[in-house]
Parts: C-alpha cells; structure tokens; sequence
C-alpha cells in the first residue's frame, strides 16, 4: 500500500481498483474514526468489487506519520481533496466513521462539486460536552502516534 503526498501530508492509502473506476461503478472514498484507520474498512471493501473504493490512514493516524502539524476537521477534509486530486479523482462517495462523519459533512457543505453522495455511519456531533472528551481522546492518540514514531526512529 503506498503513499500520497496531500498538504504537506504523507498519506497512506490503499486502493482497491488503482486502474480506475469499474465501468458501472463509482468511486468511494473512506473516512475512519479518531484512534482508528483505514484498516476499519477492510472487511467492507471485498463486498464492494463493483466500484473503486480508496482507504486513508487520516494524518497522524496509523500509518500516516504526524509531524507536529495541528490536526484539524477542515484540515483532514483538505487532505482528502488531496488524495482525490493526487489519483486523478473528479468526485466520489465520502464516506465516514464517528469523526470521519464530521470530515464527510465537511467534504459536502465545502467541496459540493467533488463529492457525489454523503454516508456518515455513528458521526459524533460537535458539542460542547464533547470538546474535553474529544480533546483527551486527541490526545491519547497523539501520545501513542508519538511514541510509535520515536519508538521506531531508535530501532
């Protein structure tokens, strides 16, 4: 599974129909969830051989290293944009868990044009009891994407 460069980001993706779309399927981009990646899709994608379905480990989760760039829900959906502009992509289904819910909202209301269909499965809603949470679960993530990388840079 290779990489995309996307705002300065190094994505990791896969990608199931790397040729292009089937003729009469379409494309689907998929979102993961805070503290998760691509690899929640896995088990989804044999089921869906008829259409390109693209995978991204967010930046700063999984395989997507983090660089000390703030993470945010704009910033995340600019990224997708990338991915979809780095594979010669016009439009696609977003699709996205929990946070990535929110990442496919975004992707709808600000790029309308490159998004043909919207899924959010289980979207967190913004608010603010969510925000200490939220924050604390960021965090976590960051902590652990930190010392992976630092864990590995010494190997």
């Amino acid at each position: 599974m290779p990489f995309i460069q996307s705002n300065h980001h190094s994505l990791h993706y896969s990608d199931s129909h790397p040729e292009g779309v089937p003729s009469s399927g379409q494309t689907f981009i998929f979102i993961h969830g805070l503290g998760s990646s691509q690899n929640y899709y896995f088990p989804v994608i044999p089921h869906l051989t008829a259409h390109r379905c693209i995978t991204v480990d967010t930046y700063g989760a999984a395989r997507s290293p983090y660089t000390n760039d703030p993470i945010s829900i704009p910033g995340i959906a600019a990224d997708v944009i990338g991915v979809l502009d780095a594979l010669d992509i016009p439009k696609a289904v977003v699709v996205g868990h929990s946070m990535g819910g929110l990442v496919v909202a975004e992707l709808g209301a600000r790029y309308p044009e490159r998004v043909s269909g919207v899924i959010a499965i289980g979207p967190t809603h913004p608010s603010e009891t969510l925000v200490s949470v939220m924050e604390k679960r960021a965090a976590t993530v960051l902590e652990g994407a930190l010392y992976n990388h630092v864990a590995s840079s010494q190997i």
